[in-house]
C-alpha cells in the first residue's frame, strides 16, 4: 500500500500542477489514514480472537493433563495397595 500512496502522492502533491488542491491534499490524506486504521483494527480484532481460541486450548490441554496425573495417581495408588 505504501508504493501505491507514494505514487499517487507525486502528482497530486506538486504544488506547481494547476489542478494542486491544499484542501483535498489533506482529506485524501485523512481519507487514507481512516482506512488504514479501520485495517488495524481489523486485524487488532483478529489478533485477539485468535489469542482466546489459543487460550480456550490451553486450558483444555491444562484440563487433559490434570486428569491423566490423577488417573496415574489413581492408578500407583491402585498397584501398591
Amino acid at each position: 500500500m505504501k508504493d501505491q500512496y507514494a505514487i499517487r502522492r507525486t502528482l497530486a502533491d506538486n504544488p506547481f500542477s494547476s489542478s494542486y488542491d491544499p484542501m483535498l491534499q489533506v482529506t485524501t490524506y485523512l481519507d487514507d489514514l481512516t482506512a488504514m486504521i479501520a485495517e488495524l483494527q481489523h486485524v487488532i480484532e483478529g489478533l485477539k480472537s485468535d489469542l482466546e481460541k489459543r487460550d480456550k486450548h490451553i486450558a483444555m490441554l491444562e484440563r487433559h493433563i490434570k486428569i491423566a496425573e490423577n488417573a496415574l495417581i489413581r492408578q500407583d495408588k491402585w498397584q501398591n495397595d
